[in-house]
């Protein structure tokens, strides 16, 4: 059985990484509104571009056109 040391290093390794990067990469440090539901939507927009710039490093844009096209 795993100690809490090395559950929660695992947690850290694995799930505090895209925070670190979209901080980095998008050159985030605050939100810019104010309200539990801005705040919910704007990080939904940040977690989007995150999300999509990654699908575009793995598919390339002409991949990625080329799977939403009918």
């Amino acid at each position: 059985m795993l100690d809490h040391y090395t559950i929660i290093k695992r947690r850290g390794s694995i799930v505090e990484h895209p925070f670190g990067t979209i901080k980095k990469l998008l050159d985030w440090d605050h939100y810019l509104v104010k309200g539990k539901g801005k705040v919910s939507g704007e990080n939904a927009l940040i977690v989007f571009n995150y999300n999509f710039k990654r699908v575009l490093s793995i598919l390339g844009v002409a991949g990625f056109i080329n799977d939403i096209s009918y």
